[in-house]
Order: structure tokens, then C-alpha cells, then sequence
């Protein structure tokens, strides 16, 4: 595990992390689709595509961050990290409970921006020196 966290920025390997826990998880929840709950499985995979995504993007915005010696790219990326988290959330809290589009599943969604928390504090413990 170190070699890997040693050969990649941590925030791909969460993102990595994070998708293979969102596969795991649609996985899990396949039975879902057929029992009219369709919205288990899709709040997985939103929410961890959101995450890993953006994970993704905090990746390379320290890389560019790293060639100019500054902090303008991961400080963009956190915000857009926060607005894009928070404005799903409540579009999904809207579409479940005041139009009745029951598609994405809120507290999926927010389990799997918690298992990207939750794997960022593992890699960023194991990767301490």
C-alpha cells in the first residue's frame, strides 16, 4: 500500500478508493433496481462519481499548484467541491420530497461523500512520514 501511495498524489489514490467502493456498492444494491427502489443504486453511483470526481480534480489542481508555487487551483477546486456537494444535495432533498422524482437517493449520496472522508483520513495517516 505504501508503494502505491508513494508512486500516486494521495487524492487519486482516494479516488480511487472511492470508485471501487462505489462499484462495490451498486453491486450490493443491484437488487434494488428490481424491487422498485431504483434510487439505492443511482445515490451510490452519483454520489461516488461526484466525489471521486472531484477528488480527481483536487489531484490535479495540487499538481498545478506544485508547478506555480501557489495555491489558486485547490482553493478553487474546495469551493467548487462545497458548491457542487451542497447545491446536489438539496436538488436531490427537492426532487425526493416537494416534486416526488424519486431518482437519486439522498443519504446514499451523502454515505459516499462520507467513505471519501473516511478514506482520506486512512491515506493521509498511512502516507504520514
Amino acid at each position: 500500500m505504501r508503494k502505491l501511495l508513494e508512486k500516486y498524489p494521495n487524492s487519486f489514490v482516494i479516488a480511487f478508493c472511492t470508485f471501487a467502493v462505489t462499484l462495490v456498492a451498486l453491486l450490493a444494491s443491484l437488487f434494488c433496481f428490481f424491487n422498485g427502489h431504483i434510487d439505492i443504486p443511482l445515490g451510490f453511483v452519483l454520489g461516488g462519481v461526484v466525489s471521486g470526481g472531484l477528488l480527481l480534480l483536487s489531484g490535479l489542481g495540487e499538481k498545478l499548484d506544485d508547478k506555480k508555487n501557489g495555491t489558486t487551483f485547490s482553493i478553487i477546486v474546495i469551493i467548487l467541491r462545497m458548491v457542487l456537494l451542497v447545491g446536489i444535495s438539496i436538488l436531490i432533498a427537492f426532487m425526493n420530497y416537494r416534486w416526488n422524482l424519486v431518482y437519486f437517493n439522498l443519504f446514499t449520496f451523502v454515505a459516499m461523500y462520507t467513505v471519501s472522508i473516511i478514506f482520506t483520513v486512512i491515506v493521509h495517516l498511512i502516507s504520514k512520514k
